[in-house]
C-alpha cells in the first residue's frame, strides 16, 4: 500500500504525464510537500528551445497546481541527454542518477506510469524502476496512463489497466471530483493541446464518475500483447531492443 508520510520519489517520463496521476500526486504533497520529488526523463530535441522551455514552464505551473513546490521538481536532461522515443537508450544513466539519488533523499518507495504499452518511454522506464526498486528493496507502484484496451469501441483507454493486467491492480478510493486537477491541467499544457484533446473525454468522465485511481505494485511483461500495443503500431518500438538494453543494466 502506498505510504502518503514517507518519503517519495515520482519519476515520469515526459514532461505532461503527471496528468494521470495527478489525485495521488496531490495526495502526497499535501500530507508533506517536502516529502516528494519529481523527476522528469526525456524531452523532445527536434522542438525549438523556445517550445523546450514553455513545456518547462506549464509543466512548473501544473506542478504548482499539486501543491508541489518548484524546488522538488528536476529535469534529467539537465545532466544527460534524453530523447523522446529513445529513453532506452540512456536507461544506463538514469539508473545512475537514481543510484546516486537515494544516497541523498533517501526515497523509500517510487511511482511511475505502467508497462502497458501505451508508449515505448512508459514502457522502458517502468522496467527500469522496476528493476531498481527490487535491488533496492523499496516499495513500486505503477499507473495506468492510456494503453490499446478496447473501451466502448474506442481502440485506447486511458487510466485504466489492461485487461489482462486487471488481476495486477488494486485501486485507492479518493474524494469525488479528485480528477478536477487533471482536467485543469489538460487547459495548462497549451503546448500539447491536441493530444490533451484526443485524452479530454476520458479526463472528463472521471472528472464527474470516479473517485478512484489504479495502480500495481508489480509488472508481468507477458500482459502486453507488443504486436497491438501503441507501442508498437503507432510508435514502431522494438519491444527486444528495449527490453535487452534494460537487462544490461
Amino acid at each position: 500500500m502506498i505510504n502518503y508520510s514517507e518519503k517519495t520519489l515520482i519519476i515520469l517520463a515526459h514532461i505532461d504525464d503527471e496528468f494521470a496521476m495527478a489525485p495521488i500526486i496531490k495526495k502526497i504533497a499535501n500530507i508533506n510537500t517536502q516529502n516528494i520529488k519529481i523527476l522528469y526523463c526525456a524531452e523532445r530535441f527536434y522542438d525549438s528551445e523556445k517550445v523546450r522551455l514553455l513545456r518547462r514552464r506549464e509543466c512548473l505551473s501544473s506542478l504548482s497546481l499539486l501543491s508541489c513546490k518548484k524546488e522538488n521538481i528536476d529535469f534529467l536532461n539537465n545532466y544527460f541527454f534524453i530523447n523522446d522515443l529513445k529513453l532506452f537508450e540512456s536507461t544506463f544513466e538514469i539508473y545512475q542518477y537514481l543510484d546516486n539519488l537515494i544516497k541523498s533523499f533517501r526515497f523509500s518507495q517510487i511511482l511511475t506510469l505502467n508497462f502497458e504499452g501505451g508508449h515505448p518511454d512508459h514502457d522502458s522506464l517502468a522496467l527500469l524502476v522496476d528493476k531498481f526498486a527490487i535491488k533496492n528493496s523499496i516499495s513500486k507502484f505503477f499507473f495506468p496512463a492510456y494503453n490499446y484496451r478496447n473501451n466502448f469501441g474506442i481502440p485506447l483507454s486511458v487510466f485504466i489497466p489492461l485487461k489482462s493486467q486487471v488481476n495486477l491492480f488494486n485501486y485507492l478510493k479518493l474524494n469525488y471530483f479528485c480528477w478536477k486537477e487533471t482536467f485543469l491541467i489538460a487547459l495548462i499544457y497549451k503546448s500539447e493541446w491536441k493530444a490533451f484533446l484526443k485524452l479530454l473525454p476520458f479526463i472528463i468522465f472521471n472528472l464527474f464518475f470516479s473517485n478512484k485511481i489504479y495502480y500495481s505494485s508489480q509488472i508481468d511483461i507477458d500482459t502486453v500483447n507488443w504486436y497491438k500495443s501503441l507501442s508498437f503500431k503507432i510508435y514502431k518500438a522494438k519491444y527486444q531492443e528495449i527490453l535487452s538494453t534494460i537487462n544490461r543494466i
